[in-house]
């Protein structure tokens, strides 16, 4: 994620990782320009989610955008054609690449664009891209319990003091007391900032070698004084199994969550203890992801090798 002192990160590290880029012509210029860059992650074979509030610019930057989408939005934030939008994976480089087709673009209906509530969106893209060792999905936990002084790892295209565009990423601490808001989380430190970019993009937890989406980035809002604020995903599970007709939800094998007086491990995953409750819980609900799918960087290159080892 392009945070303060933030790392840059190889894009094999993060497969899920997705670049959303909109670029359309100015009142006045016959050029076309980026106007706005967000980030997205892979939920499934054909869908990235994202922030709602990526796909609307101002009026006055998008001549030609239409107003609907879904529903009426607020006078003066326009709803992005898809035209000019272009998502792209596994790090392809955005200004050399097509990008993907997209189908359809779906928002929460209680999303406003003026007040960034529900700030979560799904891009449907018009084909099932192929999973391999540079893209597939990242998994989504069937609930998740979030405490402050969780670690979690966000990842981002924003623009750097460098004003570079790569992938980054950055661990960070959570906070979810006042003065961040009941259906938000946001980091504890204030001095953690998100640069222009970075909306969309995933707030993830570890557990097992898997990573699972717990948070999309709003921004920096005036409600969490300051600091980072996420969108959190499980309240809207609903919502994404509709979207998705159930493939997304199905990829989760287990709940993360702490019981009470738990100890959990160094990054405040759940116990042993825990997680086998969780499984057994869980077993009848859902159906557990293949072992290869949703690893990280060299270890999910491995885990895939032996996979197709023992299928044979």
């Amino acid at each position: 994620m392009q945070v303060e002192y933030s790392q840059q990160s190889p894009t094999a590290d993060w497969p899920w990782a997705a670049s959303v880029r909109i670029a359309c012509e100015t009142k006045g210029s016959n050029k076309s320009e980026v106007q706005q860059v967000c980030t997205g992650v892979l939920i499934d074979k054909q869908h990235i989610m994202t922030a709602a509030h990526c796909f609307y610019l101002r009026l006055m930057t998008q001549p030609n955008a239409k107003n609907e989408i879904g529903g009426a939005v607020p006078e003066g934030s326009w709803h992005v054609p898809f035209e000019y939008v272009k998502v792209t994976l596994g790090g392809k480089d955005w200004q050399h690449s097509a990008g993907l087709s997209i189908k359809s673009f779906s928002k929460i209906k209680s999303f406003h664009s003026h007040a960034l509530n529900d700030d979560i969106g799904a891009i449907e893209l018009s084909d099932p891209v192929v999973f391999d060792h540079r893209v597939n999905h990242i998994c989504f936990p069937a609930a998740y319990t979030a405490r402050t002084g969780h670690l979690a790892y966000v990842l981002g295209y924003g623009n750097t003091l460098k004003k570079t565009s790569s992938l980054r990423e950055e661990l960070i601490q959570l906070r979810i007391k006042q003065p961040c808001p009941k259906k938000l989380c946001c980091t504890q430190h204030e001095t953690r900032q998100t640069e222009p970019g970075d909306s969309g993009c995933p707030l993830m937890r570890e557990y097992r070698g898997r990573f699972y989406l717990i948070g999309i980035v709003k921004g920096h809002r005036l409600e969490c004084q300051s600091r980072t604020c996420f969108t959190r995903v499980i309240p809207h599970c609903l919502w994404v199994n509709k979207i998705t007709k159930g493939k997304s939800l199905r990829l989760s094998p287990v709940a993360l969550y702490e019981r009470s007086g738990s100890k959990g491990s160094r990054r405040g995953e759940p116990t042993a203890d825990d997680a086998t409750v969780n499984d057994g819980i869980l077993g009848a609900l859902v159906v557990p992801p293949p072992a290869a799918l949703s690893l990280k960087g060299k270890e999910w290159r491995r885990k895939g090798r032996a996979t197709k080892q023992n299928a044979k």
